[in-house]
């Protein structure tokens, strides 16, 4: 069956491979890596953690931060983005924390990733609700960005790794809603903080 709204890649999240995955990882209560500025949760350092990440060269090295797509160090928007969902990621490892205190840090990350892969796919369907948000404007200026020559698309989105991005987009059940159920996503505590999903809450 074809789901009915495109897949959400939670590789800016999580890494798209097992050794990304690790290094952004807290082992503890489910949770991602993070640091504390000013009183407010940011992605973790590429110090602390040994990420690959590319930044602009006048960015120094103190102020570089880890997330699991190693292009977003070079579009602020995507990194404030990747910020987001680093903050939604633990706040759901409190929830479940608190509702299943038997739960081991490996299956409190395992039901939060797979709530959040719910959550971004149900803000992708809020579009039509929240159509001025400024990153569902970034996918269709990548599209309009000047082509590379000898490429079909522009610097950004050669460097986002548009093969990967769009490999398998029709192939994981996890994206159709019309599969999903309590279980999904760990119980019914779960599958309500991704049927209430608001854009405006994330942010």
């Amino acid at each position: 069956m074809v789901p009915t709204a495109p897949p959400v890649d939670p590789d800016h999240i999580y890494g798209d491979n097992l050794e990304c995955q690790h290094q952004l990882c807290l082992f503890k209560d489910g949770k991602l890596k993070f640091q504390m500025v000013d009183g407010e949760m940011y992605p973790p350092s590429v110090a602390e953690t040994q990420v690959s990440m590319k930044y602009p060269a006048n960015v120094p090295e103190a102020n570089q931060m880890a997330v699991g797509q190693e292009v977003f160090g070079l579009l602020p928007g995507l990194m404030m983005y990747a910020t987001i969902w680093l903050r939604e990621h633990n706040r759901v490892c409190d929830i479940l924390r608190t509702e299943h205190p038997t739960w081991n840090d490996e299956q409190l990350f395992q039901t939060t990733r797979l709530i959040l892969i719910g959550e971004k796919q149900n803000s992708v369907e809020l579009e039509e609700l929240y159509g001025d948000i400024d990153i569902l404007e970034f996918y269709p200026g990548l599209l309009m960005e000047k082509s590379l020559p000898n490429y079909i698309f522009g610097e950004s989105m050669v460097e986002i790794r548009s093969s990967y991005s769009l490999k398998g987009l029709l192939g994981n059940p996890i994206y159709s809603p019309e599969y999903w159920k309590s279980s999904t996503f760990g119980d019914e505590t779960g599958f309500n903080i991704v049927k209430t999903t608001m854009l405006q809450r994330l942010v």
